[in-house]
């Protein structure tokens, strides 16, 4: 990996170590990565970075033979405890876990791994507008420590030593949601997309019209099965939602309509997800977010996957739909939690009541 100018980039390096770009840019700020900055961009000496490398592949192998049968014991435990955690959710926290593994350099035993200063030490490495990345790596390395003082492999008193590192949000939370007019405006950014095939305007129609009738959750329509949508009954089964909880949702005769389309131009594959992508691939998180995106951006209006989700609960709500039955069709467990979700303008409250 020699250079002329005896250095990498934080691309090269990101692609060297197969991090992030925005990963090595951070590592670069903390002071982790042995960079010199020039204007806005970051420069790593050659030498200080094949230093660094070594170190880093070595506590890159984390997971020694006696961590990694825990961790496994530990995810047997989330899938089949007591309280057993929907896949996702125990996905969520393996990779929260693991990403706190690299942020603290590893380690070969539970004390070591597991602390206060270590754990602070991971919280510290990460941004503070970064709220939801800190809460997740907190309450991953919180349940892998009550774990193992479930199993008395770790003194009972690091759990409350952990407790007060527990991640405030010091920003706002970005809410977004969409009003009637704005919801038009990003549905016909759809059909005016360049660059699309017209799949992939059915396609994304069939998403968006999803999330605003039905109000489900990003992972939960990436989940969603043909077996599971039901155009006859007009119902459809959400299956293992977050929770770990299956719920059963009604089709109105607006989606039915969408989707009836979109499964005719569906294309013949072995996936038996309800969406994929023209190449017959299933879809991820992270794809619908990328889709949603760029539709906000034509059609100029902020808003995300959750954001269309939090529109349907709005929406329904305005349309005088019973907060209750709102409540169990989103999946939660109270309504207050639904209560969070709406977001009503004055100027909605007025033209409501002038009609009362």
């Amino acid at each position: 990996m020699r250079r002329v100018d005896e250095s990498l980039s934080t691309i090269e390096v990101a692609e060297d170590l197969r991090i992030g770009r925005a990963t090595a840019f951070r590592w670069c700020e903390s002071g982790k990565l042995p960079a010199i900055k020039i204007g806005r961009s970051w420069r790593i000496p050659l030498e200080p970075y094949l230093q660094f490398k070594k170190q880093f592949v070595h506590t890159q192998d984390v997971t020694a033979p006696n961590l990694a049968k825990l961790i496994n014991e530990w995810e047997h435990h989330l899938r089949n405890g007591a309280r057993p955690l929907s896949p996702v959710t125990v996905k969520d926290y393996l990779r929260d876990f693991r990403r706190y593994l690299r942020l603290i350099g590893g380690g070969s035993t539970p004390t070591e791994i597991v602390n206060k200063d270590a754990l602070s030490r991971a919280l510290e490495g990460l941004p503070i507008t970064s709220f939801a990345n800190r809460y997740n790596i907190f309450y991953a390395v919180n349940s892998f420590a009550k774990y193992l003082i479930g199993r008395d492999l770790l003194p009972s008193e690091v759990h409350a030593q952990l407790k007060p590192l527990r991640p405030r949000r010091y920003f706002p939370a970005r809410k977004t949601v969409m009003d009637a007019e704005q919801i038009n405006r990003f549905l016909a950014a759809i059909w005016v997309a360049n660059g699309n095939s017209e799949y992939e305007r059915q396609l994304n129609f069939a998403i968006c019209k999803t999330f605003l009738n039905l109000g489900v959750r990003n992972q939960e329509l990436c989940d969603l099965r043909l077996a599971d949508v039901d155009l006859n009954k007009r119902s459809v089964v959400v299956r293992l939602g977050k929770g770990a909880k299956t719920r059963y949702l009604g089709i109105n005769q607006e989606l039915a309509k969408v989707l009836t389309e979109y499964l005719q131009v569906r294309p013949k594959c072995p996936v038996d997800n309800l969406f994929v992508t023209e190449s017959g691939r299933k879809l991820s998180p992270g794809l619908i977010s990328r889709r949603v995106r760029r539709l906000a951006v034509a059609s100029g209006v902020d808003i995300t996957p959750h954001g269309l989700r939090r529109t349907w609960v709005t929406q329904s709500a305005l349309q005088g739909r019973s907060l209750a039955i709102i409540s169990h069709a989103a999946g939660h467990r109270q309504i207050s939690t639904t209560q969070g979700y709406l977001m009503i303008s004055e100027q909605q409250v007025v033209s409501s009541m002038v009609n009362w």
